[in-house]
């Protein structure tokens, strides 16, 4: 029995992300990407990503585990 709203035998797939450095990240071409970075700063729901290229605030939807200096892929 397929799911409300869906075709049968249809199944939704997301693209594979993309590693990427923080300062290739290109918005017209990167559809999912994938950073490994280290936290250079925390805050209650946002992080601040080192990569060595740059840096980004990566907006967080619940509390994680993790602290200043971590080394996390996002």
């Amino acid at each position: 029995m397929a799911n409300e709203g869906q075709k049968e035998g249809y199944q939704y797939r997301r693209l594979p992300a993309t590693p990427v450095k923080i300062s290739k990240i290109n918005p017209e071409k990167n559809v999912r990407v994938t950073i490994i970075g280290k936290i250079i700063d925390k805050e209650d729901s946002m992080i601040i990503l080192d990569d060595g290229s740059s840096t980004t605030s990566i907006v967080l939807d619940s509390e994680l585990h993790v602290e200043t200096g971590d080394v996390v892929r996002v």
